[in-house]
């Protein structure tokens, strides 16, 4: 594992740019799951 050194605002920038990912990736399984649900709920009407 190699280790980075940075200084404590790229560390800052780096912390909001981590959190902004997952906060991304969140929304898209959200996204996705809605989906999946609607595309069950069809399934079963039909």
């Amino acid at each position: 594992m190699e280790q980075v050194q940075m200084t404590a605002e790229e560390r800052k920038r780096y912390e909001a740019w981590k959190a902004e990912d997952e906060k991304k990736q969140a929304a898209e399984q959200r996204k996705r799951q809605r989906e999946e649900y609607a595309a069950m709920v069809d399934d079963e009407i039909s």
